[in-house]
């Protein structure tokens, strides 16, 4: 339907698009399938390969993750979970289903503690920032002040914890390491000016802040949640 160009929507009943992809979720979800959609999609359009098509595959895997966001997203906030929590943890990535549910089941249960604040100060701060960066590779050399190299030694220990625990899929854990880096990050805005005129520097400065936010970003959006 995807690839033929006829839109999915319009449609009604318990085999209408809608309805299917919810019982794929369910089905991903209950039985704890955890596999790539995207290459789920790419194998069947594969299978149409000998067929003239309306979309490409890009496209047609751009249409569907969108669709499936949109199913997840009415899934999860029936369940009961927060508006803004679903968004997060919707926001990184799609691919894996049952990795969006473990964001989601995280963010949840650890929102409401001291340590996630702290996680979130330090990730909205890093991650404004970062969006000026045009690289994640960091210079040890180029590190002069102590606030950053504090928050450099401080990093290079967290992010080998937090990547080692995302790859297990405990995503509570990583979120309460992430929330180690918020003091070091605190006293690094306290005593670094990242905006200044010397390019190198102001650029190793920013990467620093990148590789923190594109790390914690696999966490889930986190800028999404709405502090209390």
């Amino acid at each position: 339907m995807f690839c033929s160009g006829i839109g999915a929507y319009g449609f009604s009943g318990p085999l209408c698009p809608q309805a299917s992809s919810l019982g794929i979720c369910h089905i991903i979800l209950y039985q704890e399938f955890n596999f790539s959609l995207e290459e789920l999609i790419s194998t069947a359009y594969q299978n149409y390969a000998d067929m003239k098509l309306a979309y490409s595959l890009d496209e047609v895997k751009a249409h569907m993750m969108d669709f499936f966001q949109a199913r997840l997203r009415f899934l999860f906030l029936d369940s009961g979970y927060a508006y803004d929590a679903v968004e997060a943890a919707l926001g990184p990535s799609l691919d894996r289903i049952l990795l969006v549910k473990t964001r989601l089941e995280a963010i949840t249960v650890m929102r409401h503690k001291p340590e996630f604040e702290f996680l979130l100060t330090a990730y909205t701060r890093a991650s404004h920032l970062a969006r000026q960066a045009e690289g994640n590779e960091i210079d040890p050399i180029l590190l002069s002040e102590d606030g950053e190299r504090e928050l450099y030694e401080a990093w290079m220990k967290i992010k080998k914890m937090v990547v080692r625990l995302l790859e297990q899929g405990k995503y509570r854990e990583a979120l309460l390491r992430g929330a180690a880096l918020a003091g070091p990050l605190d006293r690094f805005f306290t005593q670094v000016m990242v905006m200044v005129d010397d390019t190198a520097v102001r650029r190793n400065r920013l990467a620093l802040l990148k590789d923190i936010a594109d790390i914690l970003g696999e966490l889930g959006d986190l800028e999404k949640i709405v502090r209390e």
